[in-house]
């Protein structure tokens, strides 16, 4: 049965699989790409653009990339040094935007020690001019007690 639904979902349009998404939202998803042996870029994962609210001043944004810690190791659970962000510009041509994963050797993202838990959360702002992107806005994101409550109604 598993195999029919991917079948299924692999035999549709991809304008099918997005078409009750709304546009806007499509707009804070990025795939997320890596070099292989053979210096191509490959598509490994997603991830989406999330906005938080400065706490002393509302009017700045702090902007992050969210993504699976698993999007940005490599077998070994080894962190990649570089991944690229395939993004759309302005101009409405798609493009890779490289991103070092370390500065200085300090990570840019942060991940949970949680191992149960698939999370990188990476803080990085492209060049807003340039590409052509949104944030979520960090109070669209449910916590694990809002999932937990929408799951099994009795908690709640």
């Amino acid at each position: 049965m598993k195999l029919f639904f991917t079948l299924l979902l692999l035999s549709l349009p991809i304008d099918a699989l997005f078409s009750q998404v709304n546009p806007e939202l499509k707009k804070s998803v990025a795939f997320v790409f890596q070099k292989n042996k053979n210096d191509s870029i490959v598509a490994i994962g997603t991830g989406f653009f999330v906005g938080v609210r400065n706490e002393v001043d509302s009017s700045r944004l702090h902007v992050y990339f969210v993504t699976a810690k698993h999007v940005i190791r490599d077998s070994n659970k080894k962190f990649f040094n570089q991944i690229f962000l395939r993004m759309n510009t302005r101009t409405g041509v798609a493009t890779t935007y490289p991103i070092s994963l370390f500065s200085s050797g300090v990570p840019i993202f942060t991940i949970s020690q949680d191992t149960t838990v698939d999370i990188a959360v990476l803080t990085i702002l492209p060049n807003i001019q340039k590409f052509d992107f949104l944030c979520i806005p960090a109070e669209m994101i449910a916590s694990r007690d809002i999932i937990q409550k929408k799951t099994n109604p009795r908690r709640g």
